[in-house]
Parts: structure tokens; sequence; C-alpha cells
């Protein structure tokens, strides 16, 4: 069974459906699918996403219907939906797209928006961050969140 907040992302992901569906006939196409995936956090290469695509077209016509898409989203593991939320998060905060975390860069995040993190958690990041590096990737912020 999905979590409260799981249901609540994948709610968010059908939203990223409809924008993803640029000529709005109501199927993503693979350029489509690889755009929304990369939004939303999503890091496999070509190889990677090309096999996804092709479990999620069920029926084979080469397109993914909103059904296809919301079927699909109901078997990621909450942990992966997690991450990928994670990455998204991490991604709007590196405003300079570097692929790492400044110190001035959180602390805009924090002071800009609401973020929907436990905000201890952040705190010890920033600690941690502060007396090791002066820049964190994203693999280490995960890290550091989850396993806090």
């Amino acid at each position: 069974m999905a979590s409260e907040w799981t249901v609540g992302k994948l709610k968010e992901f059908n939203v990223d459906f409809d924008e993803a569906d640029k000529d709005k006939n109501g199927t993503l196409r693979f350029k489509e699918i690889v755009d929304l995936l990369s939004k939303n956090g999503y890091r496999g290469d070509y190889g990677q996403t090309k096999r996804l695509f092709t479990e999620l077209d069920l029926d084979n016509d080469h397109v993914i219907s909103r059904k296809e898409f919301e079927e699909a989203m109901k078997k990621i593991p909450d942990k992966k939906v997690k991450e990928m939320g994670m990455r998204k998060m991490f991604n709007a905060i590196d405003k300079d797209a570097s692929g790492f975390l400044t110190m001035k860069e959180l602390n805009k995040a924090i002071q800009d928006i609401a973020l929907d993190v436990d905000t201890e958690k952040i705190s010890n990041i920033l600690i941690h961050q502060c007396q090791t590096a002066e820049k964190i990737d994203y693999e280490k912020f995960l890290d550091l969140y989850i396993n806090q």
C-alpha cells in the first residue's frame, strides 16, 4: 500500500503528465517521457530509459497512454518515489545547475520556499556541510537526509 506522501507525489506526476503531453493527445512519446522523467529526478541512461519506455508501453503502440502511465506509477516503490522527489528538490535548489549545493544555495532555498522536509534534518546537513566542505552533491545530500 502506497503511503499518503507517495499518493501525493503520484498525483503531482499526473499533473506533470498533462504538462509533458505537448500535443495534448493524451499520450506521451519517448521524448516526452524522457523530459518528464528528467524533470522528476530520474537519472537513467538512454538504454535504461528506452527499456523503461518499452515496459510502460503495455500495448506496444510506441506511445504511453495516461492509463499505462498511471499503472506504472502505482508500481514504483515508495523509496524510489521519495528519491525522485528529493532529486527534484535538489535540482530546484541547485540554481547554477552545477550538481552541487553551496551554503548560499541552501540558505536561499530555506528562506525562499517552504520545503516539505524536516528542517532539523536540513540543519544537520548544513552543519555537516560546514564542517566538511563548501559544497555537497546530490548523492551525499540524499545519503545525509535519508540516514539521519
